[in-house]
């Protein structure tokens, strides 16, 4: 994956067994009195990407690393954060759109995204917006335990009431402690002014290093972090995504049975199971109503490559829907005489679209199929590409790790790649249909968002009233400068009028004098 993938590759293994043993030795105590919980202690024990971690964000420093371990740890087990599911959270929370995962930035890193309008602050909902947090960060890290995290703070039109400082300060001891090493940067986007000052202290929490990933973007520099695709339409991006949760029960019917997982309502690109390759995998989704006998004729065409012959060999061409999945499938096959082949499918938009298997083996004349699924309400795929990999593998290679391994340390050289390009079906450009949802729903969503709007109203008016009132403010002091500066300057003029008549009467002769009284 990239920049994106937390390894162990620049953290020695006798470091990683230094830690260890240290955490073993000074924590012995804790460790019985079961201040861990245990599959915590196992894990560190049995996955050095797991205490990698530790190291990196304490720079491979032994002691420190194993007092962040046991705050790490214990933490956990006091927060329970092992038992927090889905289900724990209520319908409304979900619901509210505060916070959800979604898309991927040009790095390929998961998104996180935080939209600062939603939340009002509420110390009594405090303690289950901190198990909602905590929860979003400990189902990425076990969904994709070396992948760091981009979170994106949305917080265009927010006021004061929008900035909770001891939400914020959770969520920076998470980032440092309870999490280590697990955010990739934190974007704060189109910060107000009047909360500027807030972030100020905000980012001097952090540790020099730590506040280096913390920035304020705008609408501009929003295009440094993520693609046109993945940028939403109200920062100036073409992604249409509006977040919509949708239960366990209901994800179920719409996702290839017990394959994928979608809790996150994102793409997800799952690992192949090795047991299940000599089959192709069925999917349970409604397939495009294009079914054989209407295919381009250029579809037919299959790439043979040296180990794999992939078929359809140029494009991939999907049906957008607004209400359902379109499913499409690729044939790899192996037509080596005795090579056992690995495959990689990848994709330049992995939040548009499901793959299954994304990788796997082949036996030697043997095929699999590839399915890959556009998600409902993705239309602009004319610029989506998937790249499809293979190369020789060991056949000593047995379990899924040794297959990433395998993969990790292969020499580009012996990669084979394979480009596929998407198009939408003709008379496809945008989406077929729309779904037209039921009255009360209508109704719910028109004024959920009229109470966005509503929100949005009065923080401006709020703003606004600010404004006017430090104007007032400036203009008053100008005029009060304005009125003593004039009073000063008459001040001088009248007295330099009386200095310069004392001066006058000085030069007239006595004598002048007398004569006038004379007279």
């Amino acid at each position: 994956m990239g920049d994106n993938v937390t390894e162990t590759a620049d953290i020695a293994p006798e470091t990683i067994a230094d830690l260890r043993k240290a955490f073993a030795s000074q924590r012995k105590e804790e460790i019985q009195k079961g201040t861990y919980d245990e599959q915590d202690i196992a894990r560190l024990k049995e996955d050095a990407n797991y205490a990698a971690f530790f190291l990196k964000a304490q720079r491979n420093n032994i002691q420190a690393a194993v007092k962040n371990v046991h705050e790490s740890l214990s933490w956990r087990k006091q927060f329970g954060i092992r038992d927090i599911v889905e289900e724990d959270h209520s319908q409304q929370d979900h619901e509210s759109g505060v916070m959800y995962f979604h898309g991927r930035d040009k790095a390929g890193r998961s998104i996180l995204w935080i939209i600062g309008i939603l939340y009002k602050k509420n110390p009594a909902k405090f303690d289950k917006l901190k198990r909602f947090l905590a929860w979003h960060f400990e189902k990425h890290c076990r969904e994709y335990p070396t992948e760091q995290l981009v979170v994106i703070m949305d917080m265009a039109g927010t006021g004061l009431s929008n900035l909770d400082m001891e939400f914020v300060s959770f969520m920076v001891r998470c980032f440092e402690v309870y999490f280590p090493n697990m955010l990739a940067c934190l974007l704060v986007y189109e910060l107000p002014w009047i909360l500027q000052a807030a972030w100020r202290i905000i980012r001097s929490w952090l540790d020099p290093e730590a506040a280096e990933v913390v920035k304020l973007i705008g609408r501009k520099a929003i295009k440094d972090f993520l693609d046109l695709e993945n940028c939403p339409v109200r920062m100036g991006g073409l992604d249409t995504f509006h977040y919509v949760y949708r239960c366990p029960e209901d994800r179920k019917k719409v996702t290839f049975a017990d394959t994928l997982d979608d809790e996150n309502n994102m793409a997800t690109i799952e690992p192949v199971n090795f047991e299940n390759l000599a089959s192709p995998v069925k999917a349970t989704a409604a397939r495009s109503s294009a079914d054989s006998s209407t295919r381009e004729p250029y579809k037919e065409k299959s790439f043979a490559g040296p180990l794999v012959t992939i078929q359809p060999g140029v494009e991939l061409y999907f049906t957008p829907s607004a209400e359902h999945e379109t499913i499409e499938k690729v044939t790899i096959t192996n037509t080596t005489a005795t090579e056992l082949v690995a495959f990689k499918v990848k994709t330049t938009s992995p939040q548009k679209y499901r793959v299954r298997p994304s990788s796997g083996k082949l036996q030697p004349g043997r095929s699999i199929e590839v399915s890959i699924c556009l998600q409902p309400g993705r239309s602009h795929i004319m610029r989506d590409k998937f790249l499809l990999m293979s190369m020789k593998v060991d056949p000593a290679v047995q379990s899924q790790e040794e297959l990433m391994e395998a993969w990790k340390s292969a020499d580009a050289s012996h990669i084979m790649e394979h480009r596929l390009h998407c198009r939408c079906r003709d008379g496809a450009t945008n989406l077929q249909s729309s779904k037209v949802l039921p009255l009360d729903q209508q109704v719910s969503q028109l004024t959920k968002e009229v109470s966005i709007l509503a929100d949005a109203h009065y923080h401006l008016e709020t703003q606004l009233r600010v404004l006017s009132s430090l104007l007032i403010v400036l203009i008053s002091l100008v005029i009060i400068a304005a009125v003593i500066t004039v009073f000063l300057y008459h001040s001088d003029y009248i007295n330099l009028g009386l200095q310069k008549r004392q001066l006058v009467m000085n030069t007239i002769p006595s004598d002048v004098n007398y004569y006038e009284q004379d007279m």
